[in-house]
């Protein structure tokens, strides 16, 4: 059975998530990191055609090689990107705004997981969702955030 939120518990939430998207919105205008490229390679393949998601040659390695031996992820970021990318430019900072929202997707899911697991959810996703390693995987446009959400 599921219990009704209190609207204290609504706005801590939201407090909590503004916060969290708060911190990364500072760095909506950084450069992309150099393993970023691998994902907007993709990301571009798949907005001009998107049926081959990993039927095309990149040279990651030094040699030309297929993407589906070098990428050892799923394309769910890929098209994201490429999408983002299709609707507003190829600029870091529509990429970066875009990729708040999977982000914000985590925060209130941690929320809502440590609510059910009966630990304080404003401490658990704030300890999780500012640590360093959430911080730094959340400011690049690989998919790290994206399948967490």
């Amino acid at each position: 059975m599921r219990s009704v939120e209190s609207p204290r518990s609504d706005r801590g939430v939201w407090l909590c998530c503004g916060l969290v998207l708060g911190v990364l919105a500072l760095f909506v205008d950084k450069a992309f990191n150099v393993d970023d490229t691998l994902f907007l390679m993709l990301g571009d393949h798949l907005r001009d055609d998107p049926i081959a998601f990993f039927d095309f040659d990149v040279n990651w390695y030094g040699t030309p090689l297929p993407m589906h031996e070098v990428t050892k992820n799923p394309p769910l970021g890929g098209y994201f990107i490429g999408a983002v990318r299709a609707l507003f430019g190829e600029g870091e900072v529509p990429l970066h705004l875009a990729f708040l929202l999977p982000a914000g997707v985590v925060c209130l899911a941690t929320w809502r997981l440590a609510e059910r697991l009966g630990v304080s959810p404003g401490f658990a996703t704030c300890a999780g969702l500012l640590s360093p390693a959430f911080l730094v995987s959340s400011t690049s446009v690989m998919c790290d955030t994206l399948m967490l959400a």
